[in-house]
């Protein structure tokens, strides 16, 4: 190996559970209690889809781009002031730089949002390169998403390792022909096995890279 690509949102820091409990806290500002199927419902739908059905849903008497702006400031109020490293990831960042490695941060995050992870855990110093699905508008679902940010790094996609805890996106990683490392979130739920069974490797914690 010679490059790593990491996620952020799920992978480096612990986040995936805010992002999960967006519409339930903001509907909890009217009084209303998130019901599990339509919580269920949403977990397929991306925020536009899923802020007008929530509208719809609970006749909600708002603009949806209001909502949208809405969720962004609990979203960057998280990053700016909550937001920490899952366990032992910075120093696996720091162990990889101390061996050489090309780093690299493959994220579907945009990058107004970014700024604010960046501040708060100075997370930015660690990557050679960073890469946000928003710069080149192509989903993590896609290779090409991966074949672009491994000729940024210089690196061979064969050369590379990419941490994820997206399917989707590993899936896509090994379709661009790099190692895939699975790595548990609390979000992940029954998705765990299968991914455990698809990737070449798969972690709870970085600690199980830094004791390898």
């Amino acid at each position: 190996m010679k490059g790593i690509i990491f996620d952020l949102d799920g992978t480096l820091i612990d986040s995936m559970t805010m992002y999960r409990s967006l519409s339930k806290n903001y509907l909890r500002k009217f009084d209303i209690e998130l019901d599990e199927d339509v919580a269920h419902k949403l977990t397929v739908m991306d925020l536009a889809t899923s802020i007008n059905y929530l509208i719809d849903y609970y006749d909600l008497k708002k603009d949806p781009i209001e909502v949208y702006n809405d969720y962004q400031e609990m979203i960057i109020d998280f990053y700016s002031n909550r937001v920490e490293f899952k366990e032992a990831a910075e120093e696996t960042l720091k162990h990889y730089i101390e061996k050489g490695y090309t780093l690299a941060l493959g994220t579907a995050t945009q990058r107004h949002l970014l700024a604010h992870v960046f501040k708060r855990l100075e997370l930015e110093k660690y990557f050679d390169y960073i890469q946000s699905v928003e710069d080149i508008e192509i989903s993590k679902s896609k290779r090409e998403f991966f074949d672009i940010l491994a000729q940024k790094m210089g690196v061979e996609n064969q050369e590379i390792m990419v941490y994820d805890d997206a399917p989707y996106a590993l899936v896509a990683a090994k379709e661009a022909g790099m190692q895939t490392t699975a790595v548990y979130d609390v979000t992940a739920g029954k998705a765990w096995e299968d991914m455990k069974a698809k990737n070449d490797y798969h972690i709870k914690s970085f600690k199980e890279v830094l004791n390898k």
